[in-house]
């Protein structure tokens, strides 16, 4: 019998595994979120994201993601267009199956 491969999110950047995701999961990042290619794998989540993803994703696994991304830092607006862009209230994930 051939047993299915599982599927894991990882952090992009460290490579560090989060946890494993349902097939039924994976496909509703696929279904929601835009890919660049067909072979696309990878996704950057914020709090904006996440907000965006409530409605769309089953309950459990949004909760999942959400405590993965970093939370809000602040909703003030930036002092100026350089801190509009900041790498530290996101985090790219990637899944893959193994």
């Amino acid at each position: 019998m051939v047993r299915a491969m599982a599927i894991y999110l990882y952090n992009k950047a460290t490579g560090a595994k989060l946890f494993e995701i349902t097939a039924a999961e994976k496909q509703e990042l696929i279904d929601t979120l835009e890919e660049e290619h067909d072979a696309d794998a990878d996704y950057y989540l914020d709090a904006d994201v996440l907000d965006f993803l409530a409605e769309k994703l089953s309950a459990p696994f949004h909760a999942k993601l959400k405590d993965i991304v970093p939370a809000r830092k602040s909703d003030e607006e930036p002092d100026d267009a350089a801190k509009i862009i900041d790498d530290t209230s996101g985090i790219e994930v990637e899944w893959k199956e193994e």
